[in-house]
């Protein structure tokens, strides 16, 4: 008969860890290929990509998905938009990058000027439009009164100074909350 106590635990809930980190690094090389096939980008490239933006020191602590890659709309300044996301709800981070320069951040956001996080809310999505002079990001805020059917949702200009984006405006609007 084998004893149960507090070292088998240990070893069981190390065990899982392990297996649960393990799931987290074949996830991101699974999403490194598809993004690979997507873009033309080597799966090395991209891993260089989604590293150089994460916010953790180890990957396998990473629950970060790849949202957007893309190589060609700021492809004249010899620059990436990578977009990632994490947490529940869905929370998305915004990066450009240059190509030139190993992936260096030229620009990142993953939460607006006055604190509110891109984060998805009452089933309605953050959204973006990047070109090369400015980018919009458009985050729900919560619902415009405790019984409304409406959300207000928030949209944050930033424009291209030559260097980086710089956060120019905000101005909320009205939008029906799906059911």
């Amino acid at each position: 008969m084998v004893k149960k106590g507090p070292l088998a635990l240990f070893v069981f809930l190390a065990l899982l860890v392990s297996l649960w980190c393990q799931d987290w690094i074949s996830l991101h090389r699974e999403e490194e290929k598809r993004w690979a096939k997507q873009t033309g980008m080597s799966p090395a490239m991209i891993h260089q990509l989604w590293r150089s933006t994460s916010h953790f020191a180890d990957e396998a602590d990473d629950d970060s998905h790849i949202e957007l890659l893309d190589a060609t709309t700021l492809a004249e300044r010899n620059q990436i938009l990578f977009v990632t996301s994490a947490g529940e709800p869905r929370c998305l981070t915004f990066t450009v990058c240059s190509k030139g320069t190993g992936f260096l951040k030229n620009w990142t956001a993953d939460h607006s000027p006055s604190g509110h996080g891109f984060c998805d809310d009452l089933g309605i999505a953050v959204r973006s439009t990047v070109d090369e002079r400015r980018a919009e990001i458009v985050a729900p805020l919560g619902r415009h009164s405790p019984r409304a059917s409406h959300a207000d949702v928030a949209h944050y200009e930033y424009r291209w100074d030559g260097r980086t984006y710089q956060f120019v405006r905000e101005w909320v609007g009205l939008e029906f909350i799906p059911r």
